[in-house]
């Protein structure tokens, strides 16, 4: 086995303690050179940084994928788009030939496979270097794996790069595949750093207390109470790592990011792609009828109602139909469904808050370019973890 870094240097001090005359700079076949350790070290730098945009929505399909199978089968909205294969997800019908499910599958694969490429990359290499880029990659590899059964149930496992011959691979048991979202977890939490010691040029990257945090989950979803706990209460009580933000409406604003509480930042930004300007987490929201925002979805009025009188989530989250947004000059119409006789039979009174900032932080003065983010794993999740758990019986 190598050391990427070791070895770097020592090939490199050899220029300076020795004669570096013509002849002797001829390089024998199959001798490990300085310029292929740079090289090789950039090409897994730029596959670890392709794991990283698997969070970095680009595309307005990728927001087709994610709502469909994340936020539309649930009953925190009420859809406001008559798309077949989003009413399918919303009204809990099979549909085997819905598309949005189909290219989720075949996307989370593909970072599934970002993930092996670095694995392969480094897989000569055993020095702290090589185990930090192992780290990012296994922690991504089991989240990718984890998400997909939670929305599948069984799926295909996919522990190394295919080879030519390696399709139409069967599906493994749940088990075997928490076995190797377990494993590489416990690997990201052993080599990752913490936030503090990545630093701030790091600040958005993947940390040990994230590891922990989504192992937590794991157990939880498990129903291994007793796991479940104990990572989340590592996080939470022991770790300090990280820490709820004391201004909720801030851990979603542009600014909040890399917030004390967010543990697994997302990475939205609006890119042009064939035409498209638009940031889709943002795209997919915004307030119905009034052209800000498309607004397939909002918050439903049975969400809205949950909320307990005075609780401060509410006016953070919640944008509700007479509110106005500063610095916006333009009129906000609200939609309303009416019959063929235009009798108002139905209308839209809220709208997700999070994505509704001063017009004043809206980038060419388009609502659509707000770089905002939403958290892939927050502090709050596992306190919450924590708060499940019989505390009497918590080892």
């Amino acid at each position: 086995m190598k050391q990427i870094k070791t070895y770097i240097m020592a090939l490199a001090g050899t220029c300076i303690l020795g004669s570096c005359s013509d002849f002797l700079d001829v390089t024998p076949q199959g001798e490990l050179t300085t310029d292929l350790y740079f090289s090789q070290e950039e090409r897994i730098n730029e596959a670890v940084s392709r794991v990283y945009s698997s969070i970095n929505w680009r595309f307005f399909r990728l927001g087709t994928m994610y709502f469909t199978t994340h936020e539309f089968p649930s009953d925190d909205v009420r859809m406001n788009m008559a798309d077949a294969n989003f009413l399918t997800a919303y009204n809990f019908q099979y549909d085997p030939n819905n598309v949005y499910v189909e290219r989720l599958w075949e996307r989370w694969y593909q970072y599934i496979n970002d993930c092996n490429q670095v694995l392969e990359l480094t897989k000569d290499y055993d020095d702290e270097t090589a185990a930090l880029y192992n780290a990012q990659a296994r922690f991504f590899r089991a989240y990718w794996h984890f998400d997909l059964m939670n929305v599948f149930g069984e799926v295909v496992l996919r522990d190394h790069v295919p080879a030519e011959n390696e399709y139409n691979i069967p599906k493994s048991s749940e088990e075997d595949i928490y076995r190797l979202v377990i494993s590489d977890l416990e690997y990201a939490i052993e080599h990752l750093p913490t936030r503090q010691e990545w630093g701030e040029e790091n600040l958005g990257r993947v940390t040990k207390g994230t590891a922990k945090g989504i192992l937590a989950k794991v157990y939880l979803y498990r129903q291994d109470y007793e796991n479940a706990y104990k990572y989340a209460n590592e996080v939470v009580n022991v770790d300090h790592e990280y820490s709820l933000d004391p201004d909720y409406r801030n851990l979603f604003s542009i600014q909040g990011k890399y917030s004390s509480e967010s543990m697994m930042p997302g990475h939205y930004i609006y890119q042009n792609i064939e035409g498209r300007l638009r940031n889709p987490y943002v795209e997919f929201q915004g307030i119905p009828g009034s052209g800000l925002g498309s607004a397939y979805f909002v918050p439903s009025d049975e969400f809205v109602s949950a909320y307990e009188e005075g609780d401060p989530r509410k006016e953070a989250t919640i944008f509700e139909k007479g509110e106005t947004i500063e610095g916006y000059t333009g009129e906000i119409t609200w939609l309303e469904e009416k019959d063929e006789a235009g009798n108002v039979v139905s209308e839209f009174n809220y709208a997700n808050k999070k994505v509704i900032w001063p017009a004043t932080q809206w980038p060419d003065n388009d609502f659509f370019k707000q770089e905002l983010n939403l958290p892939f794993l927050r502090f709050a999740d596992i306190l919450l973890v924590t708060q499940l758990y019989d505390q009497p019986h918590a080892p």
